[in-house]
């Protein structure tokens, strides 16, 4: 089981797939950070928003967060979730499994499928938080014509997911958001791994179930007026 750990990180990061996903993860985490800089340039810090709150995920952040939403589907399975296709496709699964039982190359995938894209999904993320940590404020007043920092926050968080958590210590649900995020990230990626011994034909498929999948929840959901969020926020962090 080692050995073939071993194996697939070797192999996962050969894969140009993964570098891509991850660079278009850090580098929408870079820009976001990079447009709140320029948008606050020159303002009296005790006027700026806080770091936590300028998480390019929030959806205070509507047009990045908009996009890492978008594209999250495609960005969790692209890493390596197609990689017991590209096996069969390039002829080399037959030596794979002549050095190891088809058990120990099975799940062995499957972990460094779920941890490829935990890790590009993850970092990022950090990367974003630890810069806005550094850039800028930790605890200010903000801008009190924004609704999250004037008289009626209490009762705007209450929608929120974990208020309290939120309230008291806004970088750690940030935090817990990333995690969430990224973990369910994984397990979409594992899941359309597991799937593709059956769809094994289409690798184009497999990269893109899970986005066709959630746009099609989000059109049900639409229509059934079950959900005004085409975020899959509101399946993780409603309101987020």
């Amino acid at each position: 089981m080692k050995q073939n750990l071993v194996l697939q990180w070797k192999l996962l990061f050969r894969r140009k797939e993964f570098y891509l996903s991850f660079a278009i993860m850090l580098g929408l985490a870079v820009a976001a950070f990079v447009t709140d800089c320029r948008e606050y340039y020159g303002w009296d810090l005790s006027e700026c928003h806080s770091a936590s709150m300028l998480f390019y995920l929030r959806t205070y952040n509507v047009d990045f967060s908009g996009i890492v939403m978008s594209l999250y589907p495609l960005l969790a399975v692209l890493p390596f979730a197609d990689s017991y296709i590209v096996d069969r496709h390039n002829a080399v699964l037959p030596v794979l499994l002549a050095k190891s039982k088809f058990r120990d190359y099975y799940f062995s995938k499957m972990l460094v499928t779920f941890l490829a894209s935990f890790l590009v999904l993850f970092v990022p993320q950090v990367v974003n938080m630890a810069l806005d940590a550094v850039a800028f404020p930790w605890t200010v007043p903000g801008d009190f014509t924004n609704v999250l920092y004037g008289w009626t926050y209490a009762d705007t968080i209450e929608s929120f997911a974990f208020p309290r958590l939120l309230n008291d210590h806004p970088g750690l649900y940030n935090l817990l958001f990333a995690l969430t995020l990224s973990v369910t990230g994984g397990l979409m990626a594992a899941v359309s791994y597991c799937l593709s011994y059956i769809l094994s034909k289409s690798r184009v498929l497999i990269i893109c179930l899970m986005f066709l999948l959630l746009n099609v929840i989000t059109l049900i959901c639409q229509a059934l007026r079950l959900s005004t969020d085409a975020h899959i926020t509101s399946y993780l962090f409603p309101c987020a």
